[in-house]
């Protein structure tokens, strides 16, 4: 039903009590002037004696919007005048108000009007209540406000009357729904229900999608590079660095070196785009007599693979022939005889079994590399790639073994210390006394917090991941 303003301003503020419902602040342009509150009527009702003889009907107000004040559009009643017969109640001379007893709860649900109004309110309360994505604030406003009419309908069911034609509960049941979508309309959109949950069978049933691992298909490409040394001795590779500063320009041509990587030996390995650059490079210092630097083209290394786990009982010798004629992949790729070469020998876990390791071409390499597997007599051999790291088990330098090692004293890969070895440290048992000697070293003339607690020897040691990338780029 909708909401009328009474235009008789004569009624006591005391009548109606206290106005329930939201803050001062929500609806001080609706309720909180000089104008006394909003009613609700039926079409039983109609206005008391002191009242004028044609109200004034005005169209609804929201009452949940506080910014809104609608136009209101004035329209007279039916010529329905207090006093005469078929009006509820009569006025009290004294006072001006009707002396009809105040309605009871029961007469008030028994009005159809009403107990629409009252059951769409609950409906509304009901789904404000159960929303869990509104704002709190917006769900006590829109709460606050559905109290606020019903406390207005119970205080006031027949203070106003109105026309027949505008008691239709549709009327009140649209005017509600529209207050409730504005409401609605200010919060953001719900975020997406999370999808429902999978039973453990429903999971168990899923076929197991396997994505298999992509070996690489090429040997890592390398740029062309040259060596460089100090004609000088030097105690590290950052003295040799800043001799072939000042030893070269090139202000003089229109490129750059690529990199420059420190590498054993107190060595320089500069990188450029191409291979002009580079040779162009290698002539300038040439020209130059008085250079400070020697230099070199630096040569690039075959790639290499690992066999792991090679019988005993089958002899390296026979290892070459015995994999190109067993694998068709391999010997499609294999174009000649030094396309595969065996190099060496390597220690297994298993006495019984070797690791064997092959210089191939770059197409030989892909097709091992893509395989993973090789066919062997009657195993399948595991193959992987193989990087040539050398590392001096005396002094722990890289690119040389004991036996070419100049180093006056060992040095314990375990504690670092200057010494002993790791065989005879007394430490080797405690990992907490774990120092990595190189690593030390390089913190300590990069002034870096390089992280030291580890083995000079171990796979994992920044030095050594170093090492090995600097051998694939020259691959």
């Amino acid at each position: 039903m909708p909401l009328l303003r009474s235009p008789n301003k004569s009624i006591d503020m005391a009548e109606h009590g206290p106005r329930p419902g939201p803050s001062r602040e929500l609806f001080a342009n609706e309720y909180y002037d000089d104008t006394p509150p909003l009613l609700f009527c039926d079409d039983t009702t109609s206005l008391s004696s002191t009242r004028p003889a044609t109200p004034t009907i005005l169209t609804p107000i929201d009452p949940l919007s506080a910014n809104t004040n609608p136009s209101r559009t004035v329209t007279k009643a039916p010529a329905t005048l207090a006093g005469k017969p078929g009006r509820a109640g009569r006025a009290d001379p004294g006072t001006g108000h009707s002396s009809r007893t105040a309605p009871t709860a029961k007469s008030l649900s028994s009005n159809p009007t009403i107990a629409e109004v009252q059951r769409l309110l609950a409906k509304i309360n009901d789904a404000i209540q159960a929303s869990g994505n509104l704002r709190r604030d917006i769900k006590n406003d829109v709460l606050s406000s559905t109290k606020l009419i019903e406390d207005l309908l119970l205080a006031n069911p027949d203070s106003v009357h109105l026309a027949p034609t505008q008691a239709d509960p549709m009327d009140t049941a649209n005017l509600v729904r529209s207050v409730v979508r504005e409401e609605l309309a200010r919060v953001r959109a719900p975020t997406p229900a999370p999808a429902p949950s999978s039973s453990f069978a429903e999971i168990a049933r899923t076929p197991k999608v396997i994505t298999p691992s992509v070996p690489n298909s090429a040997p890592p490409k390398s740029r062309p590079a040259i060596i460089v040394s100090s004609k000088a001795p030097v105690l590290n590779p950052a003295e040799t660095f800043k001799t072939w500063k000042e030893s070269i320009t090139f202000r003089d041509t229109n490129f750059a070196p690529a990199a420059v990587k420190y590498v054993s030996n107190n060595k320089l390995r500069v990188e450029f785009d191409t291979a002009q650059q580079r040779d162009i490079t290698l002539r300038k210092i040439e020209a130059k007599h008085d250079s400070q630097i020697r230099a070199e083209a630096s040569k690039m290394l075959s790639p290499m693979i690992v066999l792991k786990g090679v019988p005993e009982s089958i002899p390296s010798e026979e290892l070459t022939g015995i994999i190109t004629g067993q694998n068709d992949s391999i010997k499609a790729a294999a174009q000649s005889e030094s396309d595969l070469v065996f190099k060496f020998k390597r220690a297994n876990r298993n006495k019984n079994l070797y690791n064997a390791v092959f210089i191939a071409s770059p197409s030989v390499w892909t097709a091992v590399i893509r395989a993973n597997k090789v066919n062997l007599d009657h195993l399948r051999i595991h193959a992987e790639e193989y990087v040539p790291v050398l590392q001096c088990y005396k002094c722990l330098q890289y690119g040389h073994t004991r036996a070419r090692c100049t180093a006056p004293n060992p040095i314990c890969s375990h504690c670092a210390d200057p010494h002993h070895e790791f065989k005879t440290c007394p430490k080797r048992k405690d990992e907490s006394e774990m120092r990595c000697h190189n690593c030390a070293q390089h913190a300590k003339e990069s002034n870096s917090t390089t992280l030291v607690n580890h083995s000079a020897t171990s796979l994992q040691c920044p030095r050594m991941t170093t090492m090995i990338s600097r051998i694939r780029s020259r691959t």
